[in-house]
């Protein structure tokens, strides 16, 4: 009997799959936003004009700022990643101070300003601590953001939404573009050092943000599992190769490298997404529940069989 009214406790026990909630996106922005955000941080003139100045396929997220490494007076730090590549190989990552004033403008001088931004090495982990959207993350994702301990290996940034509050803590790793779930700072830390095999972080895989479609991330999440940490190192794709049955069915495809992989998901049901401190009854999502059968490998060009 589940008693933890928490969301993200509440998806835990009942065994939900994370898999295939990944945030899209073919361009991160993380920009600079002080605290106190609204629930809906797209709200503010800040993420509206980053957001329009990027385009659709672009995802912004408010990071609370730096205060170890501070902006210059007047400035906002604004760190992108963007997937250049059919294949993916990882976000490219560049990083621009901009005027404050110009950025909540918006219009022909951001985008330019956005389009000089400098390559920076680097990597970001952003942690939802979006208090004002979902307690759990507020609560969970502020707790574990605190106690990380990362060194120079990584930036941990307090983040706005990234999607699955019932996931929490939640945590996206940039330039990789992993997404986790249920996370605390162990497994985190195992994650962003290869510690621990990917095979047993099964469960707290969401997927690769830089493949769109739920199937897929679940396909890539299971070769992923098979060929271990290598598998991000290589360039990947995937791609539904054709839908089976409309919304319900899809034969999928990834390569990378342990070779390509096909497989077939289907959706099988749904369940209610939980909100937290409310029973099952009260929800008013439901989240898909998918099935994948029939997995082959095929290896790699000249690879030995």
């Amino acid at each position: 009997m589940i008693t933890d009214l928490r969301c993200c406790a509440r998806a835990w026990e009942r065994g939900d799959e994370s898999t295939g909630s990944a945030p899209a996106a073919a361009t991160h922005a993380l920009v600079e936003l002080p605290l106190p955000w609204p629930s809906k941080v797209e709200s503010t003139a800040v993420v509206s004009a980053l957001t329009e100045a990027l385009g659709g396929d672009a995802k912004v997220k408010a990071v609370v700022p730096d205060e170890w490494r501070p902006s210059p007076p007047g400035q906002t730090r604004v760190i992108l990643h963007r997937a250049e590549d059919a294949e993916f190989r990882g976000y490219a990552r560049t990083s621009i101070s901009v005027p404050t004033t110009e950025l909540a403008e918006g219009g022909a001088s951001l985008r330019e300003a956005l389009a000089a931004a400098s390559p920076a090495s680097g990597v970001d982990v952003l942690v939802c601590t979006h208090g004002s959207r979902d307690r759990c993350c507020g609560s969970l994702g502020t707790s574990l953001a605190a106690r990380l301990r990362l060194g120079e290996a990584a930036t941990v940034w307090r983040s706005s939404h990234l999607g699955g509050h019932r996931f929490a803590p939640t945590a996206l790793l940039l330039p990789s573009g992993t997404a986790w779930a249920w996370l605390d700072d162990e497994l985190l830390a195992a994650i962003l050092h290869r510690t621990m095999e990917p095979a047993a972080l099964r469960r707290h895989y969401r997927g690769t943000t830089a493949f769109g479609h739920p199937a897929v991330q679940l396909l890539e999440a299971e070769a992923f599992a098979a060929v271990g940490w290598s598998w991000l190192d290589g360039p990947r794709t995937g791609r539904v190769v054709v839908e089976l049955g409309p919304g319900a069915e899809w034969a999928v495809e990834v390569t990378g490298a342990g070779g390509a992989w096909e497989g077939v998901v289907r959706k099988v049901g749904e369940v209610p997404q939980p909100v937290c401190g409310q029973p099952d009854e009260a929800s008013v999502k439901q989240d898909a529940i998918y099935e994948l059968s029939d997995v082959a490998r095929r290896p790699a060009p000249g690879a030995a069989r």
